[in-house]
């Protein structure tokens, strides 16, 4: 493959990302009948009432109830949430398409990283069709969920700052995982994956899953328990009722790609590999606590599944694995030299 005429700045890479989650943006945002259930939802949040577990999901709703209200002051309520909403929505989905650049450009050349995000931006957009047809793949009563615009963004970046060894960053990112959703209890298992099992590196994804733990409970002690949530009776009787529906928006979730994802498994960068052995657990978790139609679910398992499909297609560099682990174990030795 040719190379790029010059190498690309992170400044192009956003533009770029940003020109390819517009349309998705806007749709989402806006091309929905929803908008009343979508602010009573976050009424509730940000009241800190409402079902579980949508209530322990403040991350986004927190974030965003002062600038509706500044908004508000220049246009109707409505219009206000619409626009605040639709803003985070285009910003969401931008941050997640340039981590996943920044994630793949670490094991393949930029311009495999770029078509591996443009990939996934051309594909989310069937995660996120709501009340548009019969094979809708958002309930009415989930419609507002911004909590997993970030969840794959979350796990991106924790590839990125694993890789780094950024620990100071990577407290800081599993601490606001924690606030948007529970799905963010991959991220200490995720973080062992990338930079391999050692004992500095068990001990750092302790503490990380301690730091999550402590969050998670805070919020639960905080903002009550889990009444008002959907026993998993309640979940499975709906699930079955819509099969089919889950069945179609699965295979649209990655379309033929999955296969691609399966011959690039023994192909791809070892903390890829081992990644991609978080995903059963992932996928038993959303199976049994979660609307099978509602791909949503599913968008954290984009950044384990693209460099599996980009070296089904693309040779990854070479001895990236090695090289993270040669660098840990310096580390590990001057840790021990030291102590002595």
């Amino acid at each position: 493959m040719t190379g790029l005429a010059r190498p690309l700045g992170l400044g192009v890479v956003a533009a770029i990302m940003i020109s390819a989650a517009i349309t998705t943006a806007v749709r989402y945002s806006l091309f929905t009948p929803l908008r009343e259930s979508r602010i009573a939802a976050h009424g509730q949040v940000v009241a800190h009432r409402g079902p579980a577990p949508a209530r322990f999901r403040v991350l986004v709703p927190m974030l965003l109830d002062g600038p509706i209200k500044i908004v508000s002051r220049r246009w109707p309520h409505e219009k206000a949430f619409e626009r605040v909403y639709g803003s985070f929505h285009l910003a969401a989905l931008s941050l997640l398409l340039i981590a996943l650049v920044l994630q793949l450009s670490a094991w393949f050349p930029t311009e495999q990283a770029l078509a591996g995000a443009l990939m996934v931006a051309s594909l989310i957009q069937l995660a996120l069709r709501q009340q548009e047809f019969d094979l809708s793949s958002i309930p009415p009563d989930a419609v507002f969920a911004p909590h997993s615009l970030l969840e794959p963004t979350f796990v991106a970046l924790t590839c990125v700052l694993a890789q780094q060894g950024s620990h100071g960053w990577l407290t800081i990112l599993v601490t606001a995982a924690a606030l948007n959703s529970e799905a963010s209890a991959i991220l200490p298992a995720l973080y062992l994956a990338v930079v391999g099992i050692r004992r500095s590196s068990v001990k750092r994804a302790g503490m990380y899953a301690a730091v999550w733990l402590t969050v998670t409970a805070g919020l639960r002690m905080q903002l009550g328990g889990i009444d008002g949530a959907m026993t998993i009776r309640d979940v499975w009787q709906q699930n079955l009722q819509h099969l089919s529906i889950a069945a179609v928006n699965v295979s649209l979730f990655l379309g033929p790609l999955w296969i691609a994802a399966l011959f690039g498994l023994r192909r791809a960068p070892a903390p890829a590999r081992r990644a991609a052995w978080l995903m059963p657990p992932y996928l038993v978790a959303v199976a049994t606590w979660g609307y099978w139609s509602d791909v949503r679910l599913l968008l954290g398992l984009y950044p384990l599944l693209v460099p599996l499909v980009l070296a089904a297609v693309f040779e990854p560099a070479p001895a990236h694995d090695e090289v993270l682990a040669d660098h840990s174990r310096e580390n590990d030795d001057l840790s021990m030299v030291r102590r002595v």
